[in-house]
């Protein structure tokens, strides 16, 4: 996604969305109590997506191992119902 685009979303986007695409780890790190990481923008992308789009790998993998992690208490509240 360009910054151009960008831009003209950014008022219906959070926090933590700018700063995955921004690849703001500390700033990631201090808004993932505040803000879901799952939530999209405007066009449907994720701060996951943002963060894979602009190439922040680090950033990116802040959310991968929440997914792996919201992932498998999902499979194991699957397995004990």
């Amino acid at each position: 996604m360009s910054k151009i685009i960008y831009k003209y979303h950014k008022q219906i986007d959070n926090p933590l969305h700018k700063a995955a695409f921004r690849g703001k780890v500390d700033k990631i790190n201090s808004l993932l109590n505040d803000f879901s990481p799952y939530k999209t923008t405007s066009e449907s992308e994720t701060p996951l997506h943002l963060a894979l789009s602009k190439g922040h790998l680090d950033a990116a993998n802040i959310f991968l191992t929440i997914l792996e992690n919201d992932l498998t208490a999902a499979k194991q509240f699957l397995r004990d119902h």
